[in-house]
């Protein structure tokens, strides 16, 4: 990678348009463009926002346990307003039907890629 589709791959992550990632690599849109259309450059990109939402996704996970128990304590607790409780409850019942749907998702591909080595 050169070091201008270094700063375009940086600026792409980081900013939230073409236009803006442009601008912050000092390059044209047009080789942007360029740029992304190029199959290392497309690889390399993937590669890196990959390696972003893994990153986000550990952190959620560490975060995960003592946000269920707090919002565990308002549930349980009579002194919440019940429109907290509410909330708490909804928001504990959302996320557990998210959390299920993922795991089982994660379970059943793992399944097809087991009987697809075979």
């Amino acid at each position: 990678m050169t070091p201008k589709q270094e700063r375009a791959l940086s600026a792409l992550i980081s900013c939230p348009t073409a236009r803006a990632a442009a601008k912050a690599a000092g390059l044209s849109e047009s080789a942007l463009r360029r740029y992304k259309q190029d199959p290392v450059f497309q690889a390399e990109y993937r590669k890196r926002c990959n390696e972003l939402l893994e990153e986000a996704c550990t952190k959620a996970k560490s975060v995960l346990p003592p946000a269920i128990e707090r919002l565990a304590a308002i549930v349980q607790d009579d002194t919440q307003q019940p429109r907290e409780q509410i909330a708490a409850c909804r928001a504990l019942c959302e996320y557990s039907l998210r959390l299920n749907e993922a795991v089982d998702i994660e379970q059943r591909l793992r399944a097809l890629e087991e009987r697809s080595r075979k």
